[in-house]
């Protein structure tokens, strides 16, 4: 979808700049170019990200309880148990990790492999930036990839801190290339996957007596969670009212994902929520 009156500009030019990032990537393969040019542009990116003949992550694993970063340049949550939550849509926004997160830092502030194809980068970038000034202005988002109903890949920034432009960018190669819950995406995929890029308002903290007064409060379809407790941390999407449309069931399964029980209450957790708006293509096959 297109919502210009939200964002200020046609918004389906992130999810375009997605496809290009994650298509430019792979027409690298797994040479040691590629493998050079994502440490450079990404922060150290893992050699498997573009590699490959790279084994696939542990999936079972991947969602493991890690301890939460507070630096806001991070975007560090955790996601929850693998196997507690049935849904692939609440899979797929599950969203961030800590250990996909810590290797990138800010694309765009740093120049990839130097010639002509760097140039052309920069002017391109130039270009877009000054047909969407949007586009050079900071921005949070979160690129999700499926294959049909399956999640594919999903990464993403809770608060902005770099531009728009390599926000996007940065996170499309991230859920593409190096979200611990799957092997690096293949050329052959290519035709058959769904992008959809989320732009998050800045997160506001919540006041609440208790959990119930929180839940009161909640607006389904609306709201986007950040709940943080010690060092746990765990982030839904509004996307993910979808799957789990109760307020007790968003909060439950939002413990889950943060590492607590789902019955676990304290008055130290801290809440915010935030909103989205959200662009994809048309899945394979229709709506």
């Amino acid at each position: 979808m297109t919502d210009t009156i939200a964002t200020g500009f046609d918004g389906a030019v992130l999810v375009r700049l997605a496809r290009e990032e994650i298509e430019s990537w792979l027409s690298l393969g797994g040479s040691s170019v590629a493998r050079g040019r994502a440490e450079r542009a990404y922060g150290g990116v893992p050699s498997r990200a573009v590699h490959r003949t790279a084994p696939a992550s542990d999936q079972s694993n991947a969602g493991s309880v890690d301890s939460a970063r507070d630096d806001a340049h991070r975007d560090g949550t955790v996601t929850h148990p693998a196997g507690q939550v049935d849904s692939a849509r609440d899979d797929t926004h599950a969203g961030l990790n800590d250990r996909a997160a810590d290797t990138a830092n800010d694309a765009s502030a740093v120049a990839v492999e130097p010639g002509a194809e760097a140039d052309d980068r920069e002017l391109k970038d130039s270009e877009l930036m000054r047909l969407y000034p949007r586009l050079a202005e900071p921005g949070a988002t979160f690129v999700s990839l499926h294959k049909g109903t399956e999640l594919r890949g999903c990464i993403g920034s809770l608060v902005a801190h770099q531009s728009l432009l390599g926000d996007v960018r940065r996170n499309a190669f991230m859920a593409a290339f190096s979200d611990p819950r799957f092997p690096p995406l293949q050329p052959d995929e290519l035709t058959d996957l769904h992008i959809e890029v989320s732009l998050l308002s800045q997160p506001e903290r919540m006041l609440f007596l208790d959990r119930l007064d929180l839940e009161e409060q909640l607006q389904p379809g609306v709201d986007g969670l950040i709940l943080e407790f010690a060092r746990h941390r765990g982030t839904f999407l509004p996307q993910v009212w979808e799957q789990l449309p109760s307020p007790r069931d968003f909060v439950d399964h939002l413990l889950v994902k943060a590492g607590l029980p789902p019955s676990f209450w304290a008055p130290e957790i801290a809440v915010s929520r935030y909103t989205v708006t959200a662009w994809s293509e048309e899945p394979v096959g229709g709506a």
